[in-house]
């Protein structure tokens, strides 16, 4: 069986989004393709985002998706504004067979993160200077490492994105995002959803929209505590590639054994219509909690 797999990057950044990513989910796909939005590039060199439009990105989408249709089967990843794509790719290539949408970017820029970064990281640290011993260390540094996300996060924005952060790329990003929703009835392969409770730009919504409306039975949401919109350039970004891994290989990632220190709710809706949510959570001593609810015509049990 010949396979491919569809590699579409976020707003105003390039492909280089995915050079850690390639040597290994790239391995045991026939072709790899990297779409490229219309004027992005990669970093360090000089875009045209002139280029840049409604018509023109979907042109691409349309010439990536007619030159995947002779494989048996395809798999899809986006992250941002490529995770809203993903929608659309699989939409229109009757071989999707997998999809896995990172920060999917359906609703967007919210700028009160600001505003709510600094009211978790002062919150904990009051409450740390009330704590004692372990209690004390582990929410200085839940403290810490909320700091140190948004602060890479920012410093990203700051960088690469912020100066080109005009009118008109606002406007086609959020048009390629409109008509990207309005595909999401249509996506009904097995479709996993990746998104970080510190995302800086993409709210809660714009998953749980995805969750709700998307056609297909078998659909699943991976949430980190600890992380932000820019998972991909995480130094602890391991985990983004294990869960991604396992998704394209049809795992049930409510199942996956997870690492020390992570913080991850999956909730998991089955063709039967079981839903499963999962949530791990490191405890102070070292030890890590699961605890596991499956839902079937308004049951709920703990496990």
């Amino acid at each position: 069986m010949s396979t491919a797999l569809l590699l579409i990057h976020g707003f105003l950044t390039g492909t280089d989004d995915w050079d850690w990513f390639l040597p290994t989910v790239g391995e045991g796909y026939d072709k790899v393709l990297l779409l490229r939005h219309p004027g992005h590039v990669r970093a360090g060199e000089k875009p045209r985002y002139k280029e840049f439009t409604l018509k023109r990105t979907y042109e691409e989408a349309d010439a990536a998706i007619e030159e995947l249709k002779s494989f048996d089967a395809v798999d899809i990843v986006g992250h941002s504004m490529g995770g809203g794509m993903t929608l659309y790719a699989a939409a229109h290539l009757p071989n999707a067979r997998r999809v896995v949408a990172i920060s999917p970017a359906l609703k967007y820029p919210h700028f009160g993160f600001i505003t709510k970064k600094n009211s978790v990281i002062k919150r904990l640290r009051k409450l740390a200077k009330k704590a004692d011993g372990a209690l004390a260390e582990a929410l200085t540094e839940s403290a810490d490492r909320i700091a140190e996300v948004y602060k890479q996060g920012t410093s990203d924005f700051r960088k690469r994105l912020f100066p080109h952060w005009s009118p008109h790329n606002l406007v086609t990003f959020a048009r390629i995002m409109k008509r990207a929703e309005k595909c999401l009835p249509a996506v009904t392969c097995p479709l996993t959803v990746i998104w970080g409770e510190l995302d800086e730009f993409v709210p809660r919504s714009s998953p749980e929209l995805i969750m709700k409306r998307a056609g297909s039975k078998d659909k699943q949401l991976v949430i980190y505590g600890d992380i932000g919109h820019g998972m991909l350039y995480e130094k602890n970004a391991s985990r983004i590639v294990r869960d991604v891994l396992d998704a394209l290989a049809g795992r049930d990632l409510s199942e996956t054994e997870t690492g020390k220190a992570e913080l991850r709710t999956v909730r998991r809706v089955t063709e039967r219509g079981v839903e499963i949510t999962r949530h791990t959570v490191e405890l102070i001593d070292g030890r890590a909690a699961e605890r596991t609810y499956r839902t079937r015509e308004g049951d709920l049990k703990s496990e």
